[in-house]
C-alpha cells in the first residue's frame, strides 16, 4: 500500500472544494451523503494536521436497503404515471356513471310522457265512440216521440240502435238512455256500476268516475246530452271496460327486460289498484294497501302537482320490493296516476360494463407505463451515471478522462466544473500515473490507518 503524499491529498480536496465553489454559486449546496446508496466523502486529519477529503469506494448500483438514482427515477416515474391513470379512471368513471343515470332518468320521463299521450288518447277515442252513439239521427228523433207521446215503437227503435252499437264496441258493456227529465228510457248490456244520472252541461262527453268491480276489472262511466236543434232532448250513459289500456301499458318498447308501465287509481282512503295486468305477476289486477304504495305511486296519485318526481327522488322500491328508478304523470281528467319504472341494476348496467373496460384498459396502459418509465429513467439517469463513472476512472488513476459538458442544465454545469479543475490540476504539470495512484489512496480509508502503523 503506498503512502498518501500531499498532492493526492491536495487533488481530492481541490476537487471538493472546488466544486462547492462551483455549487454555491448557483444556490446549490453539496450534501452530506451519497447519491442513492453511496455514502458520500468525510473529512479526516491527516498526518500533517490538515482535513483532508476521503472519497469511499463505489459499493455498487444497489445496497442494503437503498437504491441508486437510476432506479428511484424509474420507480417515481412509473408511481406518477399509475396515479395519474388511477385518478383520472375514478374521475372519468364518476363522471360517465352519473351521465348516463341522467340520461336513463330523461329517458323514463321521455316515456312517461309518451305514455301519457298514449292514454290520452285511448280516453279521446272513447270519447269518440260515445259521441257516435248520441250522434245517431234516428236514436235522437225516436227519443223526441218518446218524450212528446211515450211511443212504445220509438223505444223499440231505441233498443235496437243501442244493441247495434254495443255489439259493435268491444269496451262498451253497459249504454244506458234518458229523456229529458232524467228517467231511464233504454238500458242494454249488464254492468254493476250504478249512479244517479245527470243530463250534463254542454255538448262534450263527460267523465264520471273510475268503479272497481268484484271480479277485479275496472269501469269507466262517461256521460253526455242528447241535442236537437240546439235543444236538450235527454242523456246518454255509457259503461265501459278499461281493456284498451292493455296495448299501452303492455308496449315496453324501451323498458329493457324488467321495465313496466302501471296505471293506478286511488279505489278509497284504504286500496290503491291497478287497472290492468302485471308484468312481473301473474295476476289481472292488483290492490295495494294506500299506507304501502311506492314513492312513485304516491307521487303519481297526487292531484295538486304535476304528479312527477323531482329530479333527486326518482329512485325508489316497487310493489315487489326491488330499487327501481322511475318517472311519474298524474292524468288530468280521469283521476289516475301513471309510473314508467325499471330496476335499477339493469340501469346500472351499462355503467359496470364500462367500469370493467376501463379497468381493463388501465391495466394494458400500466404495462407501458411501466416500459416507459423504465426507459425514461435509465435516459434521464445517464448523466449522472456518467459523472459517476469519471469519477471511478480518476480514482483509477486515469486524469486524462472529461466529463460531458454539453447542455444547458445543472448536470452539464458541474461536468464543465469538474472538467475546468482537471485542466487546472493537469496544468501544474502533475504525472496521470502517479496522480491516479494518489487519488485512488484518498478515495480509501484504511490507507491512511496503515500509512500511520
Amino acid at each position: 500500500m503506498r503512502g498518501r503524499g500531499p498532492e493526492s491529498i491536495a487533488l481530492a480536496a481541490g476537487v471538493s472544494a472546488h466544486l462547492n465553489g462551483c455549487m454555491r454559486s448557483r444556490l446549490y449546496t453539496v450534501p452530506t451523503r451519497g447519491l442513492g446508496c453511496h455514502p458520500g466523502p468525510r473529512w479526516a486529519g491527516n498526518a500533517y494536521g490538515r482535513l483532508e477529503l476521503l472519497w469511499p469506494k463505489s459499493p455498487g448500483p444497489i445496497c442494503g436497503d437503498t437504491m441508486d438514482i437510476r432506479t428511484k427515477l424509474v420507480l417515481a416515474l412509473v408511481l406518477v404515471a399509475l396515479s395519474s391513470m388511477a385518478l383520472l379512471g375514478a374521475f372519468a368513471y364518476q363522471t360517465t356513471a352519473q351521465m348516463l343515470q341522467q340520461i336513463s332518468v330523461r329517458q323514463l320521463n321521455a316515456l312517461a310522457e309518451s305514455r301519457k299521450d298514449d292514454i290520452q288518447n285511448v280516453y279521446e277515442g272513447w270519447q269518440d265512440k260515445v259521441s257516435l252513439v248520441r250522434s245517431r239521427t234516428q236514436l235522437r228523433l225516436n227519443l223526441v216521440r218518446y218524450n212528446e207521446r211515450g211511443d212504445v215503437e220509438a223505444v223499440a227503435g231505441i233498443r235496437r240502435i243501442l244493441d247495434d252499437a254495443l255489439t259493435s264496441v268491444d269496451v262498451f258493456e253497459r249504454i244506458a238512455l234518458f229523456d229529458r227529465r232524467g228517467e231511464e228510457v233504454v238500458r242494454v248490456g249488464e254492468s254493476s256500476v250504478e249512479q244517479s244520472f245527470r243530463i250534463p252541461d254542454g255538448d262534450a262527453v263527460e267523465f264520471v268516475g273510475s268503479f272497481p268491480m268484484a271480479d277485479g276489472a275496472v269501469h269507466i262511466v262517461l256521460r253526455s246530452a242528447l241535442t236537437l236543434d240546439d235543444t236538450i232532448i235527454g242523456g246518454v250513459e255509457v259503461v265501459l271496460s278499461t281493456a284498451d289500456l292493455r296495448s299501452v301499458v303492455s308496449d315496453y318498447t324501451g323498458l329493457g327486460e324488467t321495465g313496466e308501465v302501471l296505471i293506478v287509481m286511488q279505489e278509497d282512503s284504504e286500496w290503491v289498484r291497478v287497472l290492468h295486468p302485471l308484468r312481473h305477476q301473474k295476476v289481472d289486477h292488483k290492490r295495494i294497501p294506500a299506507n304501502e304504495v311506492s314513492a312513485g305511486v304516491r307521487a303519481a296519485l297526487t292531484a295538486a302537482g304535476p304528479g312527477a318526481l323531482s329530479d333527486g327522488n326518482f329512485r325508489f322500491d316497487d310493489y315487489r320490493g326491488e330499487v327501481v328508478w322511475g318517472a311519474s304523470r298524474f292524468l288530468d281528467g280521469l283521476e289516475w296516476g301513471l309510473v314508467v319504472k325499471m330496476d335499477e341494476a339493469e340501469e346500472e348496467q351499462l355503467a359496470h360494463e364500462l367500469r370493467g373496460s376501463m379497468i381493463d384498459l388501465s391495466l394494458a396502459l400500466s404495462a407501458f407505463a411501466v416500459v416507459g418509465g423504465t426507459i425514461l429513467g435509465f435516459w434521464l439517469a445517464r448523466p449522472v451515471l456518467r459523472l459517476r463513472e469519471i469519477v471511478e476512472q480518476v480514482r483509477e488513476g486515469d486524469v486524462e478522462v472529461r466529463a460531458d459538458a454539453t447542455g444547458d442544465d445543472e448536470i452539464a454545469y458541474l461536468a464543465g466544473a469538474l472538467n475546468d479543475f482537471l485542466d487546472e490540476y493537469r496544468g501544474t504539470g502533475g504525472d496521470a500515473t502517479d496522480d491516479g495512484a494518489k487519488v485512488a489512496d484518498a478515495a480509501d480509508p484504511s490507507a491512511e490507518d496503515k500509512a500511520r502503523t
